[in-house]
């Protein structure tokens, strides 16, 4: 019997890199624990004393975790040369 297709804590967050959901080993752990913010990862299975998570899972949970409609915060732009409206004259 072939055991099921999947990524180990070490292994996911490469491959949702390389699906377009940017994620290093340290941000992957994180979101791991019970605490993290809308709960843990959800483990597919375990293999010996590993956490197994299927591609499925993984694409679901980073899917759900994107936000839309923001704009990232950072410092203000000048376009055409106009000031910002809130900048003091």
């Amino acid at each position: 019997m072939n055991a099921p297709k999947g990524f180990t804590r070490r292994t996911a967050p490469e491959f949702l890199t390389r699906e377009g959901f940017p994620t290093t080993y340290r941000q992957f752990v994180k979101a791991c624990l019970p605490s993290a913010p809308g709960g843990a990862i959800p483990i597919d299975y375990w293999w010996a004393d590993r956490a197994i998570y299927t591609p499925e899972t993984l694409l679901r949970w980073a899917r759900a975790r994107v936000k839309t409609g923001r704009t990232p915060r950072g410092p203000k732009t000048v376009i055409n040369g106009a000031a910002p409206p809130d900048a003091a004259a």
